[in-house]
């Protein structure tokens, strides 16, 4: 949606005020698609949340996006206050069904990654990483 600020309230336009994760959830789930076009992001998680809900993503290269899109492969990637490019691009998306069918199959595929269970494997194993180079450089010492 808009902030409602932004853009008055319309029939087109329903404005979710601090929804439940539930319906989060739902609304990722009925979603044609999920557009996020931030200027600025750390790591984006709602575009990776979507995926996750098998809905096609359009968003802007906003720097921690960058660590999961892939455009025109998990997403389409609209260029930064362009909104010529994101006219376009939903143009592309509603009318291109294969399109939609890959961005959902391979945006699934994307959140698979983030997966708490295999992100933990990860981790331990960058840390274990650490603790080995630790070792390596400086013999133990015994703690009393």
């Amino acid at each position: 949606g808009f902030e409602p600020d932004v853009v008055p309230q319309q029939k087109l336009v329903t404005y979710h005020y601090v929804p439940t994760d539930e319906q989060i959830n739902d609304l990722f789930n009925e979603t044609t698609v999920f557009v996020q076009t931030s200027v600025h992001e750390g790591f984006c998680l709602p575009p990776l949340e979507a995926m996750a809900a098998g809905a096609p993503v359009i968003m802007t290269d906003s720097n921690g996006n960058r660590d999961y899109m892939k455009d025109n492969v998990n997403c389409l990637v609209v260029k930064q206050n362009d909104p010529n490019d994101l006219k376009e691009k939903l143009q592309l998306l509603f009318s291109d069904k294969k399109l939609q069918d890959r961005l959902r199959k391979n945006g699934l595929k994307t959140a698979s990654e983030y997966d708490w269970p295999v992100i933990i494997d990860k981790l331990e194993k960058y840390f274990n990483s650490l603790a080995d180079e630790a070792e390596k450089e400086s013999p133990k010492r015994a703690v009393l």
